[in-house]
């Protein structure tokens, strides 16, 4: 019967941890006034932790590479110096909710996994 319990645990955890899987590609749109950008972001997870970078597609920028990239108890913090960029979001299911900031007041941009699309939110 322990040992029951224990694989139905340890199957319990490998889901969660899973579920939690921050690794791939991340869209959303950024309405500033004026004018909407969409904005993607390329997650790597590697040995010594994340790398990133991000495109703007409707600006021409692409592979901007990301300086500090983190994850943790859900929330992902991004920072590109060069851009005084920072995005920080909290991780629900494919759905990032997060404020980015670049130079002025944050700005609301969800991230959604997968392809690069228009969203209206």
């Amino acid at each position: 019967m322990k040992k029951i319990i224990n694989l139905i645990l340890c199957t319990l955890l490998i889901g969660f941890i899973s579920g939690q899987n921050i690794t791939g590609q991340w869209n959303g749109v950024l309405k500033v006034p004026g004018q909407t950008l969409r904005l993607v972001f390329h997650v790597q997870e590697t040995d010594s932790g994340f790398t990133a970078t991000m495109d703007s597609p409707d600006q021409n920028a692409f592979s901007i590479s990301v300086t500090d990239i983190s994850f943790r108890d859900n929330t992902l913090t991004i920072k590109i110096k060069k851009l005084n960029v920072h995005y920080t979001g909290i991780l629900n299911n494919d759905t990032i909710n997060g404020l980015f900031k670049q130079g002025g007041a944050p700005v609301p941009l969800n991230l959604y996994k997968g392809e690069v699309k228009i969203f209206t939110e």
